[in-house]
């Protein structure tokens, strides 16, 4: 199950992500975001994960990310854009016509709040990503649910607006347990 730790800031954040297994770090770089990294610290964040764990730029539309883009493994957009390794991100199905690399299913847009994932989304035919309101507590259901590529995680990890290794932690737990 690829598991991606959405919204860090801070190295220690990729740290925890990688000590507790996960499989990538996004960095947002949407600047709207309560989570927004600017550009040079965004680069920093790349190259402090580089060769440990996989890298993703997070923005919503595609100049956010194109001075960033060559220091992330993946470009996470909410539109279609000419990127190598992208991974589409919206509610609706993408077009086949622009099928993405991968697609991440959220419908809350950086809410938090859990509202459930809608049957369509297992019958892509690309490797989907499901975010939304994902922790500890219902990530298994999700899992056993939906059978997803992977998951995606931020508020659910986070303690007063930062990642908590602990929470970090007892995610990959409930992802680990889901999927044994």
């Amino acid at each position: 199950m690829f598991v991606k730790i959405c919204g860090v800031s801070r190295e220690q954040d990729i740290q925890a992500a990688i000590h507790y297994g996960a499989d990538a770090v996004g960095v947002v770089l949407h600047p709207k975001s309560r989570r927004y990294v600017e550009p040079d610290r965004a680069r920093q964040l790349a190259q402090a994960a580089r060769g440990q764990i996989r890298t993703v730029a997070v923005g919503v539309q595609a100049w956010e990310v194109a001075d960033v883009c060559d220091a992330f493994d993946y470009v996470q957009l909410y539109e279609p854009a000419p990127f190598e390794h992208m991974i589409l991100a919206g509610n609706q199905a993408p077009s086949t016509a622009s099928a993405p690399e991968m697609f991440l299913y959220d419908s809350t847009r950086g809410s938090g709040q859990f509202t459930g994932f809608p049957e369509w989304v297992t019958r892509l035919n690309v490797p989907v990503i499901l975010a939304g309101g994902l922790d500890r507590h219902n990530v298994g259901d999700v899992i056993r649910t939906h059978r997803p590529f992977g998951v995606d995680v931020s508020s659910g990890v986070e303690r007063n607006g930062r990642k908590d290794p602990m929470m970090i932690r007892q995610f990959m737990e409930a992802v680990n347990h889901a999927c044994s």
